[in-house]
């Protein structure tokens, strides 16, 4: 600083201290997003506990036991007249006459697990201020990520939403033109100028002929300037200056995981997800539990490690709801 005086020295001429800020941004209150977070990228906010959830862990206590109901003779006997029935050449007279020796039931099971989701996240985000309303840290305290209330969409339905933080909003000088409006042109480095495509600089064709285009100069006007060298900043959209505010990101996610018991019949699993079988059980809740006592032991397997990898997965999300069922695609043989 000019005439600066050495340190210790005091006096009524003393230079007054610097200001705190640019007079162009006047001092305001601080808000609580601007202690942890930046501009980089959008960070997740972990709910508050819910103790409740806590209290629901699957532990095996609540859980539904299910089984299977028999199947006799007319079961069978229906069934396979209902086959024969949606097949075109297929007669469904010896299905009535048939004589059944022994049933042996065989079914493919699906077990499906699915998990909604709330996840949010803050972000600094800026757009060019053109005297709209400022919604800053003077009007009251910013309100934390999960104090907003949203309007969610259906269960299991997926979803994104952004609102803007209350009382986050501030207006600041444009750090892409330092409040100058205008930027270097980026298609002639500021030059007003472009070199002559047409004879790469030289003024003269292929042939040595005189060019036309650039009228023997070697160069021309850029058009993107207009030969000014300079054009409008995009960030502040020439106002010069950006209001700077935190954006509320809330994603709604229905996670799904789905287990089929591979029969070893040759038929694609993938096949499987696409059938519509008899719905043998359903649950909805805030949390279900892992299935018990099913005659299939692999289906009470994939239940219980299907249920445990849900809870962690999604420990620092917000689990809205849970629905879990089991289907079964029948045979008989």
């Amino acid at each position: 600083m000019e005439n600066s005086k050495p340190l210790g020295s005091v006096g009524l001429d003393t230079q007054p201290s610097a200001p705190a800020a640019p007079p162009t941004e006047p001092s305001r209150p601080f808000s609580i997003y601007e202690t942890f977070l930046t501009d980089e990228g959008i960070l997740p906010q972990f709910p508050p506990e819910d103790r409740s959830i806590q209290e629901r862990t699957p532990n095996g206590t609540n859980s539904p036991i299910i089984s299977l109901p028999t199947i006799d003779d007319d079961c069978a006997r229906e069934a396979l007249i209902q086959f024969a029935t949606e097949k075109c050449c297929y007669g469904v007279t010896p299905a009535k006459n048939l004589v059944l020796m022994e049933i042996k039931p065989y079914a493919t099971f699906k077990y499906r697990l699915e998990t909604f989701t709330e996840d949010r996240g803050v972000k600094w985000v800026r757009e060019p201020f053109h005297g709209q309303d400022v919604d800053g840290p003077e009007r009251g305290p910013a309100p934390s990520a999960w104090e907003i209330a949203v309007d969610g969409p259906p269960l299991f339905v997926d979803r994104i939403i952004h609102v803007p933080v209350p009382h986050t909003a501030y207006v600041k000088v444009c750090s892409t033109c330092s409040g100058l409006c205008t930027v270097t042109c980026y298609m002639c480095s500021g030059l007003g100028w472009r070199t002559c495509i047409s004879c790469a600089g030289t003024g003269r064709q292929m042939d040595n002929t005189f060019c036309y285009s650039c009228s023997g100069m070697g160069r021309s006007r850029c058009f993107t300037c207009f030969g000014r060298g300079r054009i409008t900043c995009s960030d502040c959209a020439g106002n010069g200056k950006q209001m700077h505010y935190v954006m509320l990101t809330v994603t709604w996610k229905n996670n799904i995981t789905e287990y089929i018991q591979d029969r070893q019949t040759g038929f694609p699993l993938k096949k499987f997800s696409k059938v519509n079988g008899d719905n043998i059980f359903c649950d909805q809740s805030v949390m279900v539990y892992p299935i018990m006592g099913f005659p299939e032991e692999d289906i009470c397997e994939a239940s219980r490690v299907t249920t445990q990898k849900h809870l962690e997965m999604f420990a620092s999300t917000r689990r809205i709801h849970q629905q879990v069922s089991l289907s079964r695609r029948k045979n008989f043989v």
